[in-house]
């Protein structure tokens, strides 16, 4: 089993990290245009600068780098010109800094990531994926990668096999 690990913007952390066992390290800014998961004040400090340095140590040390635009609702900014130029100019910088993938949690997303960018595509363990039809339905949209419910799904090695029969993409 390949692990993916949270990054919290300690750089020095990378040269210690198991490099058999963990193959990305995933993280954001501490706050940009679209959110994550977890509230800002939450999370670490980490400036657009710090983030650029890290993500060229994480590749220096053999490790692909997910940034996280996992929040569950956009507040509808996505559908507006200006919502969609700031979230266009997030993954421009994002191309341009080197970041492997990106983790969302809205379909919008997913099928505008896979038609203008570079990214390999993860689903979050924010979409609470329980059933074949909505693991299908993710990879169906381009997902690469999907993490499903930790709740519903972490010890049902029964629905995890018939899931891994159905989809192509990592889980």
């Amino acid at each position: 089993m390949k692990l993916s690990i949270p990054f919290n913007g300690q750089s020095d952390l990378l040269e210690r990290i198991d490099r058999s066992n963990v193959v990305e390290i995933y993280g954001k800014l501490t706050k940009d245009y679209v959110g994550g998961g977890r509230a800002s004040c939450i999370n670490p400090y980490i400036s657009r600068n710090k983030l650029a340095l890290c993500i060229k140590q994480a590749h220096k040390f053999g490790f692909k780098f997910s940034y996280l635009i996992n929040a569950t609702c956009l507040g509808n900014k996505e559908w507006t010109r200006a919502g969609q130029n700031k979230l266009r100019n997030l993954l421009d910088w994002l191309a341009k800094i080197g970041v492997d993938n990106i983790t969302v949690a809205s379909p919008y997303l997913v099928e505008l990531i896979k038609k203008s960018y570079p990214f390999k595509i993860n689903i979050s363990s924010m979409t609470q994926i329980r059933s074949i039809r909505q693991a299908r339905m993710w990879e169906d949209l381009g997902a690469d990668e999907i993490a499903l419910s930790q709740i519903d799904v972490n010890r049902n090695f029964q629905l995890i096999e018939a899931i891994r029969k159905i989809v192509k993409c990592r889980i």
